[in-house]
């Protein structure tokens, strides 16, 4: 087993063992020593300087027979010069930038403003103090103070941005996205709802653990009634809006009140919309449920075998979890590396002129991302998906090397993979993850990173395969794909059920959350301009919890399938004993 995985395990050393010691060493370094996150955070002006900080000077040499000589404002403190300011706002993207101590809170509509402003308040609207306190009126530089007139800006992200843009920005996205988000942030409730998904997904995961047959009618009906139960509610708030509106215009046209212009329009033709549609889902819904009522007793057999595993080993549930942490501090590590990267670009001057044909311009410094840079972020987040994919074989790994050891030694037949010695799965499985397959997990990871189209064959079986066989990734691969081959019919049902049954489970949690939403937000409703979208966000969210939750029983259902297929190739030279299995399995 531990030389079939010796050349993953040379993979794996070149990439995933090394992989903190080749970004830390190249690509964080590199970006580190040619970046500067602060650029990132209060960003940089036109001359190199970065805001926020105080900067070395830069020198340039405008031929190689004259000495260095000084960038022209180059090198100056900036600590309290935090915000980004364009000279020119009306061309932002070609303007000139400057580092300011406060963004300008009126409009300036004179050079004698401009110095006032540096005189009064310390604060420069010019490329240096000097060029603020000797601002001439007559003859102002090109490129270093700003164009007139300066508009009144507020502060974003460091970055001085005109008010007015501001306004029209949120003006555009007001009449949706921002209602939008309005109607998901100003409501306590949403937090009651997450934590009530919480306590439901673990309440779904006992019921799966005590109840394995109970639970899949229970499932079957629950969604039927919360089905229809949804879909009449939907029913039953287009009603009481429809005679709500009814009832208002017969007041409006017995009394004559102002309409104000900020009524908020309404709402009706989109709940009626919405109600017509989840009827025509539930009854599409209702059909399918009938036709595949008779076979869901197929997954009986198998979830009481998953179940019983589960139930040895509890610790199984809080995996995914730990998966997710892992994964998310290798996100945000990724990020920071790439957002810094974004500033180790070589610094190039460049000139630019006012465009009216008086030959006035400056020289300016601009950060170009390099060749290196580009190919370094590419790395970056193909390592990121790389590594990403890494930890989701190794919980596969853990996962399958328990259940598939639980099995083999309590439940199997042929008794092939069986322990003669009493043993813990979990610390076997572990074990044996850590001594014999990193190799094979990094290999498979790289393969199923590179190849997403095949996936449907090649996918997280294989880790399965190689956690109770002992195989590298490839002739794993192939055995999984022909124990799926083998035996598609008794497969397919089977996963096909219990995949059912565990999508019902969270749409059952999702929608459960989702209606004593509709109930708790039933006060204001009137108020939501989209009222739809809080439950849409609501349901997703409440899915995820639950997935995460449910998404062991799914690796456990594959890894008793899985090992099914193996006993069975284990009994051919047994018939007798082949056949009874069979008709067990």
């Amino acid at each position: 087993m531990c030389c079939s995985s010796l050349c993953c395990c040379c993979v794996k050393d070149k990439y995933v063992d090394n992989y903190e010691d080749l970004l830390h060493g190249c690509v964080a370094w590199y970006g580190l020593e040619h970046g500067d996150p602060y650029r990132i955070i209060f960003g940089s002006d036109s001359f190199g300087n970065t805001c926020g900080r105080n900067n070395r000077p830069i020198w340039i040499r405008s031929n190689k027979s004259r000495p260095r000589e000084q960038f022209e404002f180059s090198g100056q403190n900036m600590t309290d010069r935090k915000y980004m300011f364009p000279l020119n706002a009306f061309n932002a993207f070609d303007s000139i930038w400057a580092c300011v101590h406060r963004c300008p809170e009126a409009a300036i509509t004179s050079y004698d403003a401009i110095r006032t402003e540096a005189l009064d308040f310390g604060n420069s609207l010019c490329v240096s103090p000097d060029s603020a306190l000797n601002l001439s009126e007559e003859n102002p530089r090109f490129g270093v103070c700003p164009k007139l007139p300066v508009l009144k800006n507020t502060n974003i992200l460091n970055r001085c941005v005109p008010e007015d843009l501001k306004n029209l920005v949120l003006a555009l996205f007001s009449v949706a996205l921002l209602r939008f988000f309005a109607s998901l942030i100003i409501h306590f409730v949403y937090l009651a709802v997450v934590v009530l998904a919480v306590v439901l997904a673990l309440f779904s995961v006992a019921l799966l653990r005590f109840f394995a047959s109970l639970i899949i009618h229970f499932v079957y009906l629950a969604v039927v009634v919360l089905a229809v139960g949804f879909s009449g509610s939907v029913w039953y708030a287009f009603w009481r809006a429809y005679n709500s509106s009814v009832r208002e215009k017969h007041v409006n046209d017995t009394t004559e009140v102002p309409v104000s212009m900020t009524t908020r329009p309404s709402s009706h033709p989109e709940n009626l919309a919405t109600a017509v549609l989840f009827k025509d889902v539930d009854f599409e819904k209702l059909l399918d449920f009938e036709n595949t009522t008779s076979l869901a007793m197929l997954a009986m057999g198998l979830g009481a075998t998953v179940i019983s595993a589960l139930s040895a080993m509890p610790s199984l549930l809080l995996q995914p979890l730990l998966n997710a942490v892992l994964i998310l501090m290798v996100a945000v590590y990724s990020l920071s590396v790439i957002l810094v990267l974004f500033t180790a670009g070589d610094m190039v001057s460049r000139r630019i002129s006012n465009g009216n044909g008086s030959g006035d311009s400056i020289l300016i410094i601009e950060t170009n991302m390099t060749r290196t840079t580009k190919l370094m972020m590419l790395y970056q987040l193909v390592g990121f998906v790389w590594v990403t994919e890494f930890f989701m074989a190794c919980q596969r790994l853990f996962i399958a090397g328990a259940v598939s050891m639980y099995y083999f030694d309590v439940l199997s037949t042929s008794r092939r993979f069986a322990s003669q010695e009493p043993r813990s799965p979990l610390r076997c499985s572990l074990y044996n993850l850590l001594r014999y397959h990193l190799g094979s997990a990094a290999l498979g990871a790289f393969i199923i990173t590179l190849v997403r189209l095949p996936r449907y064959y090649i996918n997280y079986n294989v880790f399965t395969v190689i956690s109770y066989s002992g195989f590298s990734f490839c002739p794993a691969a192939k055995m999984a794909v022909n124990h799926l081959l083998d035996n598609a019919v008794d497969i397919g049902a089977m996963n096909t059920i219990g995949g059912l049954v565990l999508f019902l489970t969270k749409c059952l949690v999702a929608g459960t959350t989702t209606l004593c939403t509709f109930f708790w937000m039933e006060k204001i409703w009137s108020t939501l301009s989209h009222p739809w979208f809080p439950l849409v966000i609501m349901f997703i969210c409440s899915y995820q919890i639950a997935n995460c939750f449910l998404s062991v029983y799914e690796m456990a259902i594959d890894t008793i399938m899985l090992c099914c297929a193996e006993e069975l190739v284990l009994l051919r030279d047994n018939p007798e004993m082949a056949q009874q299995f069979r008709v067990i399995f």
